[in-house]
């Protein structure tokens, strides 16, 4: 192509580039930018200076490299402003699970809150109940902490409410056993099981060798393991206790006999 007859603004950029090669000036850059590169060594190869015809097509080239810089800038900065929504919806997803999870975990901290106040306020008062017999599922647990003070557990009630009553005796001389110290035995033995203990007084059977008849009161389970206690602190078998002696009345309860411990 003539030099003369060039037009850089026109030109293609391989075009250009194979000019600018052919000058050993650098073919790097955007068309805009080879086409002035183009241009200004035109014009130094003619006269060492652009003429003014030769300027407002500078100026053009500059404005069109300008405007193809932009255009080819549109579309990363379109494709930036598509992606932004989306980051933005990710975040605010993220945000709105991490609530939803927090508020999960609040709710089942307040349900469980709720069920264990319910199972308080359900669990029945087993204060105050007088003669009430100990449940079957308690006995495990009475029988461990017997186990532990070395002590017997009383058997678990049977659910029979009925007060009855039998007579043992025991030898005259291990009565005081049952007594103990200013009547201690009795009132612990009472304390224990819930039933009663009547002891012929030491009056009614001073002078006596035959064993002396002892009242127990009680539901059948106490009468039960109110014998078996009598038992151990005398060291005689339960059915050797039982008596067919009738019983003599004296005072009644922890009161009740007034035999002294030897």
């Amino acid at each position: 192509i003539p030099k003369m007859a060039m037009d850089p603004i026109s030109m293609k950029v391989a075009d250009l580039k194979k000019e600018l090669e052919t000058l050993g000036l650098d073919t790097k850059g955007l068309k805009a930018e080879l086409a002035e590169r183009l241009i200004a060594a035109l014009a130094t190869e003619e006269d060492g200076a652009p003429t003014s015809s030769e300027a407002p097509a500078a100026e053009a080239a500059a404005e069109t490299a300008a405007e193809e810089a932009a255009e080819e800038a549109a579309p990363a900065e379109a494709e930036q402003a598509e992606d932004a929504p989306a980051t933005e919806d990710a975040e605010l997803g993220k945000r709105g699970r991490e609530e939803d999870a927090a508020g999960e975990d609040e709710a089942k901290r307040a349900k469980e809150a709720a069920e264990s106040e319910a199972a308080a306020a359900a669990a029945p008062s087993a204060e105050g109940a007088e003669g009430a017999a100990a449940t079957t599922a308690a006995a495990p647990a009475a029988a461990a902490a017997a186990a532990d003070s070395g002590e017997k557990a009383a058997p678990a009630a049977t659910g029979a409410t009925a007060v009855h009553s039998i007579v043992i005796e025991v030898p005259n001389d291990k009565v005081g056993l049952v007594i103990g110290k200013g009547g201690s035995t009795i009132k612990e033995l009472e304390s224990r099981t819930g039933g009663h203990i009547q002891i012929t007084p030491d009056a009614m059977w001073s002078g006596q060798s035959t064993p002396r008849p002892i009242l127990l009161k009680g539901t059948e389970t106490q009468l039960a393991w109110l014998k078996q206690l009598v038992s151990e602190r005398v060291n005689i078998p339960p059915e050797e206790l039982l008596s067919k002696q009738e019983f003599t009345a004296g005072p009644i309860g922890s009161g009740g006999g007034s035999g002294q411990a030897p």
